[in-house]
Protein backbone atom coordinates (compact mmCIF):
# COMPACT_ATOMS: atom_id res chain seq x y z
CA UNK A 1 0.00 0.00 0.00
CA UNK A 2 2.46 2.46 0.56
CA UNK A 3 4.25 2.36 -2.89
CA UNK A 4 0.63 2.38 -4.13
CA UNK A 5 0.62 5.98 -2.14
CA UNK A 6 3.44 6.83 -3.33
CA UNK A 7 3.04 6.53 -7.00
CA UNK A 8 -0.12 8.21 -6.57
CA UNK A 9 1.46 11.08 -5.00
CA UNK A 10 4.19 11.55 -8.08
CA UNK A 11 2.02 11.04 -10.24
CA UNK A 12 -0.61 13.43 -9.01
CA UNK A 13 2.14 16.10 -8.61
CA UNK A 14 3.40 15.74 -11.89
CA UNK A 15 -0.04 16.29 -13.40
CA UNK A 16 -0.51 19.85 -11.09
CA UNK A 17 2.42 20.86 -12.05
CA UNK A 18 2.21 21.22 -15.95
CA UNK A 19 0.20 24.51 -14.86
CA UNK A 20 3.11 26.00 -13.24
CA UNK A 21 3.47 28.24 -10.65
CA UNK A 22 3.28 27.80 -6.90
CA UNK A 23 1.70 24.53 -5.63
CA UNK A 24 0.71 23.11 -1.83
CA UNK A 25 -1.44 20.05 -1.76
CA UNK A 26 -1.45 16.97 0.02
CA UNK A 27 -1.29 14.02 -1.66
CA UNK A 28 -2.23 11.44 1.42
CA UNK A 29 -5.42 13.73 1.86
CA UNK A 30 -6.45 13.26 -1.54
CA UNK A 31 -5.81 9.61 -1.55
CA UNK A 32 -7.42 9.31 1.73
CA UNK A 33 -10.58 11.65 -0.18
CA UNK A 34 -10.70 8.92 -2.83
CA UNK A 35 -10.64 6.33 -0.53
CA UNK A 36 -13.62 7.47 0.74
CA UNK A 37 -15.02 7.85 -2.57
CA UNK A 38 -14.18 4.54 -3.48
CA UNK A 39 -16.70 3.12 -0.38
CA UNK A 40 -19.30 4.27 -2.12
CA UNK A 41 -18.52 3.40 -5.38
CA UNK A 42 -19.38 -0.09 -7.58
CA UNK A 43 -18.66 -1.63 -10.89
CA UNK A 44 -16.59 0.94 -13.29
CA UNK A 45 -16.43 3.51 -10.96
CA UNK A 46 -15.08 1.45 -8.02
CA UNK A 47 -12.39 0.19 -10.52
CA UNK A 48 -11.17 3.28 -12.17
CA UNK A 49 -10.62 4.73 -8.45
CA UNK A 50 -8.71 1.64 -8.05
CA UNK A 51 -6.54 2.42 -11.02
CA UNK A 52 -6.20 6.00 -10.04
CA UNK A 53 -5.02 5.21 -6.99
CA UNK A 54 -2.82 2.24 -8.08
CA UNK A 55 -4.48 -0.41 -5.46
CA UNK A 56 -6.31 -2.69 -8.31
CA UNK A 57 -3.88 -5.83 -7.11
CA UNK A 58 -4.48 -4.70 -3.45
CA UNK A 59 -6.73 -7.74 -1.94
CA UNK A 60 -8.23 -5.25 0.64
CA UNK A 61 -6.86 -1.74 -0.18
CA UNK A 62 -9.75 0.17 2.32
CA UNK A 63 -7.83 -2.19 5.30
CA UNK A 64 -4.67 -1.68 3.86
CA UNK A 65 -5.23 1.94 3.79
CA UNK A 66 -6.59 1.58 7.25
CA UNK A 67 -3.37 -0.01 8.40
CA UNK A 68 -1.04 2.22 6.57
CA UNK A 69 -2.93 5.50 8.45
CA UNK A 70 -2.43 3.81 11.61
CA UNK A 71 0.89 3.61 11.02
CA UNK A 72 1.58 7.10 10.01
CA UNK A 73 -0.59 8.46 13.03
CA UNK A 74 1.28 6.95 15.60
CA UNK A 75 -1.49 4.43 16.47
CA UNK A 76 -0.48 0.98 14.67
CA UNK A 77 0.72 -1.64 17.01
CA UNK A 78 3.36 -2.15 14.75
CA UNK A 79 5.60 0.48 15.71
CA UNK A 80 7.31 0.52 19.00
Amino acid sequence: MESAVTDFSFKLYQVLCEGGGNLFMSPYSVSAALMLTMLGAKGESEEQIKQVLGVAGVPNPHQAYQKLHATLTGKSKDVA
